[in-house]
């Protein structure tokens, strides 16, 4: 699916693509993320709010032991469903980003249900700003946000990396190497800020809190500031 990516991403970021990284093995919570929340499953969750960023082009991004499972799901929701190593995440992305001539990677992670797209303009404005390889907002609830990472940065790390560590989990060799790329960490604009609340999927109590809050309120995707008002509701 084109999106007009101009509308809220810079054209100097060249060509934009979510990522999202998903695959059912979890060894806290086996198969959460085609858990039943809120009508869907948490991935579907997760799609269904990343498809409305206006990017180049949507990935979900899997191990080859959960592809024919993701595939049908990803497809429906116009995603593209690829699949690569089991441990070395980190060259999914930078294959995605070359196969698909990505400039910047949208990185998402399917533990995420309500992820936030709204403050994606102002993150995308400060990461050009500062022309960086890496950026966050801070601030944001826990399991809300998403990271902005440059190719070229991801494939330095893959380059110059020796760690399994940094090939599991993507971004670490970026953010633990200041002195090589250009960190972007600004704080969440303050209708955002909300670091207190959890709303991330890694343990049975998550699913258990998530599903109460699902139960509760109604969330509609894509409305951000509707959610930080049921979350300052539920926390009160």
């Amino acid at each position: 699916m084109i999106h007009k990516s101009q509308e809220i991403f810079p054209g100097e970021l060249g060509k934009v693509g979510v990522a999202l990284q998903a695959r059912l093995g979890s060894g806290r919570l086996p198969g959460k993320i085609l858990k039943k929340l809120g009508g869907a499953t948490v991935l579907e969750q997760c799609l269904i709010r990343l498809r409305l960023v206006p990017a180049h082009i949507h990935l979900v991004l899997t191990d080859h032991a959960s592809y024919d499972m993701l595939m049908p799901v990803a497809r429906n929701y116009s995603f593209l469903c690829e699949a690569g190593d089991g441990e070395n995440v980190l060259s999914r992305y930078t294959r995605a980003a070359k196969k698909h001539n990505i400039q910047t990677i949208i990185r998402a992670t399917a533990d995420n249900p309500l992820v936030f797209t709204q403050t994606l303009a102002y993150q995308a404005q400060q990461f050009v700003q500062e022309r960086g390889d890496y950026g966050i907002l801070t601030g944001l609830p826990y399991g809300s946000g998403v990271e902005i990472v440059s190719a070229q940065g991801l494939f330095r790390a893959e380059e110059r990396t020796t760690r399994d560590y940094d090939r599991e989990h993507v971004c670490p060799y970026l953010y633990e190497h200041p002195e090589e790329f250009t960190l972007v960490r600004v704080p969440a604009p303050r209708e955002f800020q909300g670091g207190k609340y959890r709303i991330t999927l890694d343990t049975q109590a998550d699913y258990e809190q998530l599903t109460a809050l699902f139960t509760r309120f109604c969330f509609i995707p894509g409305d951000d500031y509707h959610t930080m008002r049921i979350l300052h509701e539920a926390y009160s």
